[in-house]
């Protein structure tokens, strides 16, 4: 009996430890995809959001190893309390980020975890209680925060991320909020931080799947998958009254403009201006060149050209109130890489 409870308390500290290692391995393997979205982030209004995230994402596994390091005490249970919900923090900034507004907005986030730390107040310093003290009202901010979150990303490109990332906090935050009290908050941990590092890296792989596309559309679909759902219908609801009032023939739908008849009729017709000998030998030209493509290459660039067209037929007045809605989230030089001179 001696030697099975040794084995069985053996089996215990190597399913521990193997639990901490995934926990690590996992965020660490989350930092290549940190690294490539910061890229995108940077120039935009997303930059204290993608701050947030790599201050947070990790904070479940360190508090894991501080367990290893320290050892289990009355401080375990507030700590990762507090980890798991310093990883909505993202969430409450992509909420807030408008220039000039984000950088004031941290204080928004700040107080949002100061507020889901009073339980740990309570629990450590006035009731000396090992867990803390959770209140329906702190339940309900932490699931109306998180599903706000899921929301925000589930009509983009980002769906299948988003619902990782819901199911990291699922792990990380069920013990406490969802009742699920015979669930190992170390194994959650590890699972969170697995999820969570999958999302990331899907994340990336997605943004970068974009295809060809006109360049209002590449910008309006950055936009929309960054950003979310709430900014996205903003900016569109904005951009439609604005073209409606000044009859640009153009609307802006969740997957991209669209050009009512009258305007594609427009820009069919805007070539009707050519000299026929210079239009005739510009065309066989073209054609000379393209028939030394492959068929595929022929199709991407017959796809790039009408593009083009597109692009050129947006009207100036509709472009430069593209950009200057855009302004408040993405900087200048970004839109410009993407509309050329408004």
């Amino acid at each position: 009996m001696h030697r099975l409870g040794g084995n069985g308390i053996l089996l215990e500290a190597t399913a521990d430890r193997v639990v901490w290692s995934v926990a690590i391995l996992a965020a660490l393997g989350a930092v290549p995809a940190l690294v490539r979205l910061r890229l995108s982030a940077r120039p935009t209004a997303l930059w204290p959001a993608w701050q947030w995230l790599a201050l947070t994402y990790s904070a479940p596994a360190l508090v894991e190893t501080a367990c290893r390091v320290v050892g289990q005490g009355w401080w375990l249970g507030h700590a990762r309390w507090l980890a798991a919900t310093a990883t909505l923090a993202p969430v409450v900034a992509v909420f807030g980020a408008r220039r000039p507004h984000e950088r004031a907005w941290r204080f928004v986030v700040l107080t949002f975890l100061l507020l889901l730390a009073l339980p740990t107040v309570e629990g450590a310093a006035l009731r000396a209680e090992t867990q803390p003290l959770l209140h329906t009202a702190h339940r309900a901010l932490v699931m109306i925060v998180a599903g706000a979150g899921w929301i925000n990303y589930l009509f983009t490109r980002h769906a299948l991320a988003a619902t990782f990332w819901l199911a990291a906090e699922a792990c990380w935050l069920g013990p406490w909020v969802m009742g699920w009290e015979a669930m190992d908050p170390a194994a959650g941990a590890a699972w969170g931080q697995v999820l969570f590092a999958a999302g990331l890296h899907l994340a990336v792989w997605r943004a970068r799947r974009s295809g060809v596309m006109a360049p209002h559309d590449a910008l309006w679909l950055e936009f929309r998958d960054g950003f979310g759902l709430v900014w996205a219908l903003r900016l569109l609801e904005r951009y439609n009254t604005q073209s409606r009032r000044q009859s640009w023939g153009w609307r802006l739908g969740w997957a991209g403009f669209e050009a009512s008849r009258e305007a594609r009729s427009c820009s069919a017709g805007s070539t009707d201006g050519l000299p026929r000998g210079e239009a005739g030998a510009a065309m066989e030209g073209e054609a000379a060149d393209k028939e030394q493509l492959k068929p595929g290459a022929q199709q991407v660039e017959q796809e790039q050209d009408r593009h083009q067209v597109e692009a050129a037929s947006l009207p100036a007045p509709a472009r430069a109130m593209l950009a200057g809605a855009l302004r408040r989230f993405v900087s200048l030089d970004a839109i410009a890489t993407r509309l050329g001179s408004v």
